[in-house]
This record gives structure tokens, C-alpha cells and sequence, in this order.
């Protein structure tokens, strides 16, 4: 639930953590990006804990009542902090501020936290709060299927048959903040800030780097490839952090790139990631030569070899793609013309629907840096972005680079 700044969202969780306190065997988790971020709930809980006599542990972080229910206060900032909870049990969690989260791995993992025995009588339950911005934007977007205006919506899982509800709330609903000089300050920030923090808007984010970004002009239906195009991909390695790759097809008709497919995935050995990457270029017929740009990272040689070698023995001919200082600014800048609209009123990079959506997710939430160089990307997720600008700049027949350089 959420939207707006100032709608009483952390209140209405710290009240739904003890929503079931008459229960004896009711456990919740109450959770925030870091610990120092909890000190403000943490004044909450004992305004409204103590008059129903919750007794707070210092050192677990802890509310007990009287019936035996807790409330446990905790914090997820870095992905290994999910495993704090390896082998614990809830009946409810809540997240605070569920977009201050970059990706849904931690959320996705506490899911297996929440059970309770059959005759418990206790009901369970996942409860968040979202304010529209933030490294999560996207991914949060995207799993509760929220609409770009921010209104409420509802989502089944597929697999599980649970259901998802976003619940829209603004500053409006709060009549303590509506008519007070908190709203009016809101009202007067620049027009990205004012749309998510006052309307509670989701397609506006603060300092977003593609806002020329519209997904009605830079997506389109997937089409047969035809033989004529050429294709060629980029690639970010990784093991832990995802490997990613996107395929383009160019259309030397029009000048055109399309971006067809993506790899995502972590865990991948360099055999392994080679064996993707070449599944999916089978795809595209034998008759086409597919070769790629690959981060330079994946060819140092780590003590084994060098994992771009061994993919490149398999056949992937992978190429190193372009590092150095101010080539991050500069693939940015290459995407920027790629996502530029032509003189026939389309772009010249478009996106096929349903085969990218981690490159698209990436694409919408990339923001400018908080800190260092202000013309860097601050995305907490950025491995397909990466992958695009390394496909964008790579030197073998770079047909759009020549262009965008006008050679």
C-alpha cells in the first residue's frame, strides 16, 4: 500500500504487524533497508505497543505481549542479510519502504519464512509499503502490476494462486498532514518529485537518466527476423551478480535496431553461459554469423583462464567491449541517440514485448548518481543496461556507431 509521501502508510503497517497479537503463536517481522531507518518505527512501536501491553528487548529487537505473540523489529540492506532469517517462521512480514529494496531477491526469499501450523488459526500475510521512486521502482511496479498513474490495482500469481493487491493511498487520506504546510511543501517540488511524492504517481521518477523513455514508442509486437538483419548481442558477465546479454537485430533498410531477446540469469559457469548464449543464437538460423561485445572483465585471467576465452573456444565469438574512463558516460549517450525518435516518428532502438523485460525494467528505473560523476547512472540493477552499450559501441561492423558519429 502507498503512493504518495505523508498517507500514513508506516502507521498503518505498525499497527497490521500486531494485527493478530490475541493469537499466542502470532510472530511478525518488521523490516527496513538498514537498521539506523527503523529508529523512526521504533518510536512509533512504543507509542502504540506499551498502552496494550507490549514489553520491548533491547537486545533482540523485540516486542513481546502478553498472549506470547512477538513483533520482531530487523533490517535487509545487503542480499546476504536474508540469510539472518535462514530457518526462522512468520505469520506476517512487513516491509517498510519496499522500492528502497534494489531487487526482489530478499523479498522473494522471506517468502519461504511465512508458514504457520495448519490449526494455528493464524492467517498469512506479506504487507509492504511503497512510495514511487527509489532502486526498487521497477521491480515493484512490475510485480504488483501498479498502474503509471499510481491507482490501485490486483494481480494473481500464476504458479501460486496469491493474490497481489496494491492499494492506492495519498496524503488525502491523512487528514493529521492533508491541510498542513507538509502538503503545500510538497506541492511545490519540481515536477518529477511533485507527481511521486504528491500524487503519488508512478511513471515520474526524480532524476531519471531516460525520460525520453515511452513504452508505446520503444516497444513493438515481435516479428520473424527477417535474413537480411544483421544480428549481434552484448554481454555482462557475471556468477553472482547476473550474466546478461541482448540480442539487436539491425534493419539495413532503415537503420533500425531491435532489440529480440535477453539472457539473465546467475550461477553460470563460463561452459554453461556459452551454451546459453549459443542456444539462443540458434534461434536466428545457421546461416547468420553472431558475434558479440562482452565486458572486458571476463577476459582478465583469474588463475583458471579467462572465462571469455573459454566461451569464445565454444564458439561465441565474443569480442572485448570498450572500458575505460568515460566509457560508461558514453555508452549512456549512445543509448540516448539509440532511443532518440527519427524523422518518420518512431525511434531507433525499439524493444521486442515479453523477450527483454529485465533490459526494460533497467531502462526505466536508471537514475542519474546521487554521488560522484552526476552524468553516471545511480541503477542498483544494471547488468542488461550494461549489456546494451557494450552491443551499441562494439567495434566489429558497428554500423550504428559509424552513423551516430556521422562516418
Amino acid at each position: 500500500m502507498g503512493g504518495s509521501a505523508g498517507c500514513g502508510k508506516t502507521t498503518a503497517l505498525v499497527v497490521a504487524a500486531i494485527s493478530q497479537v490475541n493469537n499466542p503463536k502470532a510472530k511478525s517481522l518488521l523490516l527496513r533497508r538498514s537498521f539506523p531507518e527503523l529508529r523512526d518505527i521504533l518510536a512509533m512501536t512504543y507509542e502504540l505497543y506499551q498502552p496494550v501491553g507490549g514489553v520491548f528487548n533491547k537486545q533482540t529487537s523485540t516486542w513481546s505481549f502478553r498472549s506470547g505473540a512477538v513483533v520482531e523489529l530487523g533490517f535487509v540492506g545487503a542480499d546476504e542479510d536474508k540469510f539472518r532469517y535462514l530457518g526462522r517462521q512468520f505469520s506476517t512480514i512487513l516491509w517498510d519502504e519496499l522500492t528502497s529494496q534494489p531487487n526482489d531477491g530478499a523479498y522473494v526469499y522471506l517468502m519461504s519464512r511465512l508458514r504457520a501450523a495448519e490449526s494455528s488459526g493464524l492467517r498469512l500475510q506479506i504487507i509492504s509499503t511503497a512510495t514511487p521512486g527509489g532502486p526498487g521502482h521497477a521491480w515493484v511496479q512490475s510485480r504488483f502490476a501498479i498502474p503509471p498513474d499510481g491507482s490501485s490495482s490486483e494481480v494473481t500469481d500464476a504458479a501460486t494462486g496469491w493474490r497481489r493487491k496494491f492499494i492506492r493511498a495519498t496524503i488525502d487520506d491523512c487528514p493529521q498532514l492533508a491541510m498542513t504546510s507538509y502538503k503545500r511543501q510538497l506541492e511545490v517540488l519540481p515536477e518529477a518529485e511533485r507527481r511521486s511524492l504528491l500524487l503519488g504517481r508512478w511513471d515520474a521518477l526524480a532524476g531519471q537518466i531516460f525520460a525520453e523513455w515511452n513504452p508505446a514508442m520503444h516497444t513493438c509486437d515481435p516479428f520473424t527476423v527477417p535474413v537480411s538483419f544483421e544480428i549481434f548481442r552484448g554481454g555482462d558477465d557475471g556468477y553472482v551478480a547476473p550474466a546478461a546479454v541482448v540480442w539487436i537485430a539491425r534493419d539495413p533498410v532503415y537503420d533500425r535496431l531491435y532489440c529480440i531477446n535477453e539472457l539473465y540469469e546467475r550461477g553460470l559457469t563460463a561452459q554453461e553461459f556459452a551454451r546459453a548464449v549459443l542456444q539462443i543464437d540458434s534461434l536466428y538460423g545457421d546461416e547468420r554469423s553472431i558475434d558479440g561485445a562482452l565486458d572486458s572483465a571476463s577476459w582478465a585471467d583469474t588463475g583458471n583462464g579467462s572465462r571469455a576465452i573459454e566461451m569464445n573456444k565454444l564458439g561465441t565469438n565474443w569480442n572485448p567491449a570498450p572500458k575505460g574512463p568515460g566509457s560508461r558516460i558514453a555508452g549512456l549517450s549512445l543509448i540516448h541517440d539509440a532511443l532518440a525518435m527519427r524523422n518518420d516518428n518512431l525511434p531507433g532502438l525499439r524493444i521486442f514485448n515479453g523477450r527483454c523485460p529485465n533490459l526494460v525494467r533497467e531502462i526505466q528505473s536508471a537514475c542519474y548518481a546521487t554521488t560522484g560523476n552526476p552524468e553516471d547512472t545511480d541503477a542498483a540493477s544494471d547488468h542488461s543496461l550494461d549489456a546494451l552499450r557494450y552491443a551499441l559501441g562494439r567495434k566489429k561492423k558497428n554500423f550504428y556507431l559509424a552513423r551516430v558519429r556521422g562516418l
